[in-house]
């Protein structure tokens, strides 16, 4: 059971960063809380990676740690973007869809084929966010598709969700090379050197942000750094598919969070909507 016990930790960590990005959007840059996301998260999982063996790297493991920190650096940005433009309970699903560009991936990759299973999963996800689009749909079939991707917020959140599905398959691959926590140290310092050089080309201020904001930010950085390390516990002791599975409950928890705490409308609609993705991807996750 602690394995269970750690995955819905890792899917309270993953809330909490969601929750806390949008909350504290209101004080500070998008930009800025991007790089607090992987600046903060970094120094946390050092000193984890100080309790744990450290396996023997290669130049190949250094390609997969660029390769994922550039993509989720892009994801980060965009999912920050997507959270500063509109209300977290109708964005956060949208991420709902990384596992379904993961079954697109995946036999591109790994040689991983969806089963029947994996492809009702699919429908699911969709299922809801049709549901999702339904209280701001126009007339016609597609019309809450539509509704939906007019929003700049869910336009840039699926965005993201390709972003991280694409650093989900560098991952993989870097974790079977080397440990999940080694990897994700390394994913996260890359990505929070790699937003140096964007701030200060495009946001110089957000250095002084982060400075004057850090006692906001860094929860934030450590409830990423906490999913992590939750989420690499509850996988060396419990099946890979469940531990992935519980972890997408997170998508509930904020939608919950962003209407009780944050008084977002159509609660009743935007729930139902992500319980029949979560749904679609407790069906991918065990396809």
């Amino acid at each position: 059971m602690a394995w269970f016990i750690l995955s819905i930790f890792t899917a309270l960590f993953a809330s909490a960063r969601d929750f806390q990005s949008k909350k504290f959007l209101s004080h500070v840059d998008p930009l800025t809380v991007s790089w607090a996301l992987s600046l903060f998260s970094a120094p946390v999982l050092g000193v984890a990676l100080a309790f744990t063996e450290i396996p023997a790297v290669d130049s190949t493991f250094c390609f997969l740690v660029a390769g994922a920190g550039s993509v989720l650096t892009v994801g980060w940005i965009l999912y920050i973007k997507a959270l500063s433009v509109s209300e977290m309970s109708l964005s956060i699903p949208l991420i709902s869809f990384s596992p379904l560009f993961l079954l697109v991936l995946a036999p591109l990759f790994f040689g991983e084929f969806p089963s029947l299973i994996g492809v009702v999963g699919v429908c699911l996800v969709v299922a809801g966010t049709y549901v999702l689009g339904v209280a701001r749909a126009s007339f016609g079939l597609f019309g809450p598709f539509r509704a939906l991707l007019r929003e700049p917020g869910p336009r840039r959140m699926l965005a993201a969700a390709v972003a991280f599905s694409v650093a989900a398959v560098f991952e993989k691959a870097g974790i079977t090379r080397s440990s999940a926590i080694l990897f994700a140290f390394s994913e996260n310092m890359f990505a929070a050197l790699l937003m140096i050089p964007i701030i200060y080309l495009t946001h110089r201020s957000g250095f002084r942000e982060t400075s004057a904001n850090w006692r906001i930010l860094v929860p934030i950085g450590l409830s990423v750094a906490m999913m992590f390390m939750c989420q690499a516990s509850a996988l060396r002791l419990g099946p890979v598919a469940y531990v992935v599975a519980i972890k997408r409950f997170s998508v509930l928890f904020s939608v919950l969070a962003g209407g009780l705490f944050l008084k977002e409308r159509q609660l009743g609609t935007r729930l139902a909507g992500s319980a029949v993705m979560v749904c679609g991807i407790l069906c991918i996750a065990w396809a």
